[in-house]
């Protein structure tokens, strides 16, 4: 893979982002070609990064080892989590690596794509109309080149830079007229990454900087193709190998430890898999731990006991989250395709943004098309991310007590061992058509059904079979699952 300081010279290079055509119309599906699941070259890839990341993981354990016997760690345990105050370091970090492998794996975008802010555009993903009519859901260097949604635009250039430096796909072979670097065929498209967060933190939303739908993959399809990096790559390349001003405040990019990469030992860029990542998971630590020095606010602080808090305390010990603390996720990149049905195992929309409207009904009808669930969370009240920066989420996103509602009506359209009764879905058919004409939000998510609402994820040992289970009831701890034909 290649070392870190490639990225900076490649970054030297890197041109300036194209303009946004003005495309009105979606591609027919029948012109999209299909890739495989995983071509021999991402196979390839995936298979060298786990054999160095076996070594780096296995350096990274006494390092790591020693961050959860620190003493400020261990009264933040104390604080949020007695059960596991006192255990061991090593058993507090098999813990933490059994969570890792159980949680969700969550890809935002936006249903709309003329939204105000993100749009379909937004680092080029597809909207609902685009993610529906395909076979798999693409990744942004397909959509870019086939064009699937109206609004597309070529992906961020700093993506295109992380993808090659740090997470070791080829280059391309193509360029546009101007010697801007894109993928030649459609292979050397697909072959790129296809972007997902892994949710640690269970939040409800996933991760909302990415847009008001989430696709939760299928770990048992997703992880054996997944490349885990420490921390958002377009995030590492803005802060930490761009020349652009930093603004010196918690706004993007975030301040990080840019040192608390290049500083280990054991490998350059940290790049693990679902089976060996110590080393992630420490330099997902180090970079946003520290921040970036005594001139810049540290807006990250207290990464280890803020997952530590979400996993194992109670919900009274849990805070509210900014948006800079949203983005210390671990970044978990598909070296590979999200295949319909079998590599989707749940939809989430947002409830402020979609709940009543078009948009909404064509969320609905694309999981019943795949007897997907649907689950409902809050969200950020409608407001984007330039108004949020700085800003506490609210605290309906945060809390995982009921955290989601499922739909009824797509419900009862999939497998799943739960059925709702007719006054639940009254309730909810009658909220979804007050809706968007209702002035308080809050009391509308209140009053759906109580039966409908579930936890936001899974912990390792909430539910025997995790690839067939979304959640748990609140309050009654019901496994909520998929019934096997």
């Amino acid at each position: 893979m290649p070392p870190i300081f490639l990225v900076l010279i490649v970054a030297a290079l890197a041109a300036a982002p194209r303009a946004t055509p003005a495309s009105t119309v979606h591609v027919p599906v029948t012109e999209v070609p299909v890739p495989p699941k995983q071509y021999p070259a991402q196979r390839t890839l995936v298979a060298a990064v786990s054999a160095s990341a076996a070594r780096a993981s296995a350096a990274a354990e006494p390092a790591f080892l020693a961050l959860l016997d620190e003493p400020g760690f261990r009264a933040s345990l104390r604080a949020c989590c007695r059960e596991i105050a006192d255990d061991p370091a090593r058993s507090l970090l098999q813990r933490l690596q059994r969570e890792l492998r159980s949680a969700e794996l969550t890809h935002g975008f936006n249903a709309n794509a003329s939204h105000p802010w993100h749009g379909s555009g937004w680092e080029g993903d597809v909207d609902i109309v685009g993610a529906a009519q395909l076979s798999y859901f693409p990744n942004l260097w397909i959509n870019f080149l086939e064009k699937i949604t109206p609004g597309w635009r070529v992906p961020e250039a700093d993506t295109s830079l992380a993808e090659i430096g740090m997470m070791g796909f080829a280059p391309f072979t193509g360029a546009d007229a101007a010697g801007n670097p894109e993928p030649k065929s459609f292979e050397e498209a697909a072959l790129r990454p296809f972007y997902t967060t892994a949710n640690l933190l269970h939040l409800p939303t996933g991760d909302p900087w990415f847009g008001d739908v989430t696709v939760v993959l299928r770990n048992s399809e997703a992880q054996p193709m997944a490349l885990l990096e420490p921390s958002d790559t377009g995030q590492f390349q803005d802060f930490c190998n761009s020349s652009r001003p930093q603004a010196g405040t918690c706004g993007y990019p975030i301040p990080m430890n840019c040192s608390g990469v290049p500083g280990m030992t054991y490998g350059a860029w940290p790049q693990g898999t679902f089976e060996h990542h110590v080393h992630t998971l420490l330099g997902n630590v180090r970079l946003w731990e520290s921040g970036a020095g005594a001139a810049v606010p540290n807006c990250t602080q207290g990464v280890l006991p803020r997952i530590f808090g979400a996993l194992f305390g109670n919900s009274s010990s849990r805070d509210k989250l900014n948006y800079a603390e949203l983005l210390t996720f671990v970044e978990v990149n598909i070296a590979g395709t999200v295949q319909y049905p079998q590599g989707v195992k749940l939809i989430v929309a947002e409830f402020a943004s979609l709940f009543g409207t078009q948009a909404g009904k064509r969320v609905q009808a694309w999981a019943m098309q795949h007897g997907w669930m649907l689950a409902w969370a809050f969200g950020n009240s409608g407001e984007q991310a330039p108004q949020l920066y700085g800003k506490h989420l609210d605290q309906a996103t945060w809390s995982a007590d009921g955290g989601r509602v499922l739909d009824p009506v797509v419900l009862a359209h999939s497998t799943a061992n739960l059925s709702t009764t007719p006054s639940a879905a009254t309730t909810f058919e009658a909220l979804w058509a007050a809706n968007r004409s209702s002035t308080n939000l809050r009391e509308s998510w209140a009053a759906l059904p109580a039966m409908l609402r579930i936890s936001a994820g899974l912990r390792a040992d909430d539910c025997a079979d995790s690839n067939a289970c979304i959640g748990v009831t609140i309050g009654s701890g019901r496994c909520v699952c998929y019934v096997r034909a």
